[in-house]
């Protein structure tokens, strides 16, 4: 694959965004929930994208992938878990929030747990940063195709992230959004998020037709 039919990829995957996001604005409220809301569809398609990505790289890159590089495939197990409230569903808060940690209503083989899923997530996170984020740097200086994949990634994570509880964010600095406003975002955040997956299945394809090549 080359490197503008990768870009080109790209271009096509945030204009298929858009149109994935563009019925918030004509949909109804029952069939807006359906797709947007948490636990809908678009959801559920974050997450099977998740682990469709980690079934591409266990049958693209094999056992000799998963010795090196374990810590990118364990992120994208735990982003899809995460996308089905794993993180929440079965404790009786979630694990990523401090007050798991302190609050005495949470049983002490819950925070056992939690910690020890914070702490591996921690690894992973320390793992591609130590291992890869002066290749991340390099690669974006020279144009690489991955590079820009992962730094849209990045964007599209941000994003997201700083809508999620937009409503609720402003309030604090006593600014409020108007309700319908607050759901185009929602929608938007749900959007954004299903575009992680699609992007990380684009840059693997990229990046294992280029390890093929070589």
């Amino acid at each position: 694959m080359t490197k503008r039919q990768t870009i080109t990829r790209y271009a096509i995957t945030l204009i298929v965004l858009f149109f994935i996001f563009s019925p918030t604005f004509v949909l109804d409220e029952n069939n807006r929930d359906l797709f947007f809301d948490e636990g809908g569809i678009i959801e559920v398609a974050s997450a099977i994208g998740y682990f469709l990505c980690a079934l591409l790289i266990l049958y693209k890159g094999k056992i000799n992938y998963l010795r090196k590089y374990y810590y990118f495939i364990l992120l994208i197990i735990m982003s899809g878990f995460r996308e089905l409230d794993f993180h929440k569903r079965f404790t009786t808060m979630g694990i990523l929030k401090i007050k798991f940690f302190i609050s005495p209503s949470v049983p002490f083989t819950e925070k056992l747990v939690g910690f020890l899923i914070v702490l591996l997530l921690l690894h992973v996170l320390i793992s591609i940063y130590r291992y890869h984020f002066r290749q991340f740097i390099e690669g974006l200086k020279n144009h690489s195709t991955i590079s820009i994949g992962v730094f849209i990634i990045m964007i599209l994570l941000g994003v997201s992230k700083t809508l999620d509880g937009i409503s609720r964010k402003m309030g604090s600095f006593e600014i409020e959004i108007e309700s319908q406003i607050a759901i185009h975002l929602a929608a938007l955040e749900e959007v954004l998020e299903l575009g992680i997956p699609m992007f990380l299945l684009l840059i693997y394809y990229a990046y294992f037709d280029k390890y093929k090549s070589k």
